[in-house]
């Protein structure tokens, strides 16, 4: 097991401030509120080094299980029947889209299978099923991605077809 860099643990240790400020303010003053009577209780219980004890993923990990028992006490009965994926825009907190699911291990698994195929390297990245490409307005990499330049230029190649044909259609007619 490899230690966790100083820098990654400083990062986590702010990673509560993160939540708060991205959180749009509807939303967050109820959860805020809540956080924020946890967050005082479990400081004054176990203080600022509490992160320093957690050196390794291993280590790490057991501190993922156990907060995971305190949110979902009673496992998974104190689930509902349906799952939520919300993706938020950071800078205003607009929703950028949202799948949802039936509380179903096999469906969130192949949901989750095909999107960190990409994030672990094993699949080129692709585009979005033209119902979704309203995420390209939020892509930090909308200018480098050579899947929307290749959509862009394909649509443009439609149109000069149309156009052309336009055009001896226009002049068949003529004579």
């Amino acid at each position: 097991d490899d230690t966790l860099s100083d820098g990654f643990i400083a990062q986590m240790g702010n990673l509560h401030d993160e939540i708060f400020q991205d959180t749009p303010l509807p939303q967050a003053s109820a959860f805020c509120a809540h956080a924020a009577q946890v967050s005082e209780s479990r400081d004054s219980q176990q203080g600022a080094g509490q992160l320093l004890k957690y050196q390794t993923l291993r280590e790490l990990l057991r501190l993922v299980k156990a907060e995971v028992k305190l949110t979902f006490p009673e496992g998974p009965k104190s689930m509902g029947l349906m799952l939520r994926i919300q993706y938020i825009h950071r800078d205003d907190g607009e929703e950028i889209d949202v799948h949802d699911f039936p509380v179903s291990k096999q469906v969130l698994d192949e949901y989750l299978k095909r999107y960190m195929a990409w994030w672990q390297g094993e699949r080129k990245a692709s585009g979005v099923d033209i119902e979704e490409a309203f995420k390209c307005r939020t892509c930090e990499f909308a200018s480098d991605c050579t899947w929307r330049n290749a959509m862009a230029e394909e649509q443009m190649q439609k149109a000069r077809v149309r156009e052309q044909a336009r055009r001896q259609a226009s002049t068949c007619s003529r004579r």
